[in-house]
Order: C-alpha cells, then structure tokens, then sequence
C-alpha cells in the first residue's frame, strides 16, 4: 500500500483538460473572486434549493426504467451510438470519423489520440 492522499482515478480526472479548465475558472477568475461576495447569487452550476421543473423529472424517470433486456447495454453496434461518439470524438481528434465510428476506427485512431493528449498536456 502506498502513501497516496487521493487514487490514481481522481489524478488522472484532475489531470484532464476539461476538468482543469472547469476548475481553473471556478477558482482564479473573475467569477472566483465575486462568487462569494454578499448579495452574489451565484447560478453557474445550478440552484439545489430550487425543485426541479416536472418535465426534466419527467424524462429523466422515463430513461431510467429500462423497456427491455439490453436497455443499458453497451451498444457499439447501433447507428446512433456510433454517430454519437463520432460526432464527440471528432470534437477531440478532428481527423474526419465520417458518420459513424467503430472499434476498429477507433483503434486505428490511438496514435492521434496520443498526439493530442500530449498536445493538450504541453
């Protein structure tokens, strides 16, 4: 066992570019410094005092009962899915996915992934 204050899961979290600048707003910024000020109402991630409005309740109950056997099953398969993640991985690593991306794509991808997560890190 080692000394380690947090896992190696929460290193790598803090690690990411979207974490770190998520977090580099939240606590050096113009809105780090007024956000606790009095008469500040400070919205940016939310109100939890505040219910939710019915129909965000609404769709998140009907996503959460699952209609069949595979309804949270990983699905690599289905045109949607893959649409979805091509569209998002093309945010990333913009090297034309096309419309859909596969595992076999997404293998074949791994170099450029490196490239830019090295680019991101510098």
């Amino acid at each position: 066992m080692d000394d380690r204050t947090v896992s190696r899961r929460s290193e790598r979290i803090q690690g990411a570019v979207p974490f770190r600048t998520m977090f580099g707003f939240r606590m050096h910024s113009g809105y780090a410094e007024r956000r606790l000020e009095p008469g500040v109402l400070d919205f940016t991630f939310g109100d939890p005092h505040e219910l939710q409005v019915p129909a965000h309740a609404d769709a998140l109950r009907e996503a959460a009962v699952p209609r069949d056997a595979l309804w949270f099953a990983y699905k690599q398969s289905e045109v949607a899915a893959q649409a979805a993640a091509a569209a998002s991985l093309e945010r990333v690593v913009p090297i034309g996915w096309g419309d859909t991306a596969t595992a076999e794509s997404v293998e074949a991808a791994l170099p450029h992934f490196r490239d830019a997560f090295e680019a991101a890190r510098t």
